[in-house]
């Protein structure tokens, strides 16, 4: 039986023992994307120019892509404690075209599950430029009241099944890292999780309470002490520095979140006594 407790006491021992090594890795592909999407904000305001726009939305492709290779990286790391920052980029390197792949197809369903939301607010005159902009709100038409029955559990059936699938994928990308596969990865990651979906949607409730409080909190902060500071005639700079203090926070989230799910992986080896030939995985570091 894997104890949840076990895993994350793992992951203690990975993050106090290599946090050099994981630091360096969590700025480059967690935080400085996040950063330059901060500054593209603060730059293009809420209507950004449309060269503006097509910026952001190429940093928002290169985040992701970061985003990837970075867990896969921190997993490769937090796997073996004798590997190298090199030798983990190289690794993550290599599986990284495979996990992209992955992230398209989840990218996929997601969309095709939002597709009849879009399509009957659309129906229903729903105005989307307005609401994007944060304003019309009022003007917004009445939807039926049927419509509006049918969203709202249609919404909850896809936030639960989200958080199903979530938990059941929590090790998909070391799968993909140690055991060299594509699509297989998804099959494979259902398999080992079994027995732990209730606890690991539990952990990652518990993971995404504590981000948003620790984004917000460092977030609000910051800009409270900096509009002080520096006076309301600096606001933009206030929230600039405010955004990069959450995606500090980010940062450090994204990296034990990948730290733990390379434990978690360990564990589940080590319960089901599967041996990985091409990338042997301690069950303690």
């Amino acid at each position: 039986m894997v104890r949840i407790g076990n895993v994350w006491d793992s992951t203690t021992d990975v993050l106090a023992g290599r946090t050099a090594t994981l630091a360096g890795v969590a700025t480059l592909a967690f935080f400085v994307p996040a950063a330059a999407q901060v500054g593209l904000t603060a730059w293009g305001g809420a209507s950004p120019a449309p060269g503006v726009a097509a910026l952001g939305a190429l940093v928002k492709l290169v985040a992701l892509i970061a985003s990837v290779w970075g867990s896969l990286t921190i997993i490769a790391v937090a796997s073996d404690p004798a590997i190298t920052r090199g030798q983990a980029s190289a690794s993550a390197t290599k599986r990284l075209p495979a996990a992209l792949l992955l992230m398209l197809v989840l990218i996929a369903v997601g969309i095709a599950l939002v597709v009849p939301v879009v399509a009957m607010l659309a129906a229903g005159g729903f105005d989307f430029q307005a609401a994007m902009a944060q304003a019309g709100s009022a003007t917004q038409p009445r939807l039926p009241a049927g419509t509006n029955v049918f969203l709202f559990f249609y919404v909850l059936a896809i936030l639960i099944g989200a958080a199903w699938a979530c938990a059941r994928l929590f090790p998909l990308l070391a799968v993909v890292l140690h055991e060299k596969r594509g699509i297989g990865a998804f099959g494979r990651s259902w398999t080992l999780t079994r027995g732990m979906t209730w606890r690991l949607i539990g952990v990652g409730i518990l993971f995404v309470v504590v981000f948003l409080i620790a984004s917000l909190a460092a977030q609000a902060v910051v800009v409270v002490v900096l509009r002080l500071v520096l006076g309301p005639a600096l606001i933009t700079v206030a929230t600039l520095l405010g955004g990069l203090a959450a995606a500090v926070v980010g940062a450090i989230f994204s990296a034990v979140v990948a730290v733990f799910g390379a434990r978690l992986y360990a564990a589940l080896l080590a319960r089901d006594a599967v041996p990985i030939a091409a990338a042997p995985i301690p069950s303690a570091t």
